[in-house]
């Protein structure tokens, strides 16, 4: 499943890569790890593929794509 659910988002992954110089797979493999592969919204609205990290002693810090 979820290699399939990869296979649906690479042309996002790809379009990522190419304007950052890097393998769409590692963003593939960031999604996965992140966000489970979801295409939903995160809970502040902002867009797909938004991705967080919890740093600076708990506060949340964007990264975006």
């Amino acid at each position: 499943a979820a290699l399939q659910q990869i296979e649906n988002n690479k042309k996002v992954y790809q379009e990522a890569a190419s304007e950052y110089n890097i393998p769409w797979q590692l963003i593939a493999a960031i999604h996965y790890m992140e966000h489970s592969l979801q295409v939903t919204n995160p809970g502040n609205g902002q867009g797909i593929y938004q991705l967080y990290s919890y740093t600076a002693g708990g506060t949340k810090a964007a990264v975006y794509w």
